[in-house]
């Protein structure tokens, strides 16, 4: 590579001519970029999402919504946000759900003693 304009070897390398002099400028100063970053350590797993996993694709077999799979872990003494549940089932290969019509969605009776918590229940996005 020696004797080739830097635009070229850059061009060659797949860089752009203002990345390759970057790099050069590191090497000379002997500098070089970390090109293979090695992994930090610390926790790689989310304790949460392992415990309620199971509960989360066993309700979701079930066609609930990654709301009332919340809203039922909540129920459990496991709470864990809707997009934690949303993460867990993309991980698993399930597709969001269709969006359900107001008529659709689940109200758990049991659970409502006033109109108003009825309300509030239907009126979360599916």
């Amino acid at each position: 590579m020696d004797g080739l304009a830097s635009a070229e070897v850059a061009r060659r390398f797949g860089y752009s001519p203002g990345a390759f002099r970057v790099l050069c400028h590191a090497f000379r100063r002997g500098d070089p970029p970390e090109f293979f970053a090695t992994a930090r350590p610390g926790r790689r797993d989310q304790p949460k999402k392992s415990r309620a996993h199971e509960q989360i694709v066993a309700l979701r077999k079930r066609n609930y919504s990654v709301y009332e799979i919340s809203q039922a872990l909540k129920d459990q003494g496991t709470p864990l946000s809707a997009t934690a549940v949303r993460e867990v089932l993309a991980a698993d290969g399930f597709a969001p759900l269709p969006r359900r019509l107001d008529e659709e969605r689940r109200t758990d009776r049991a659970q409502c003693t006033s109109g108003r918590q009825c309300r509030r229940l239907r009126a979360r996005p599916a």
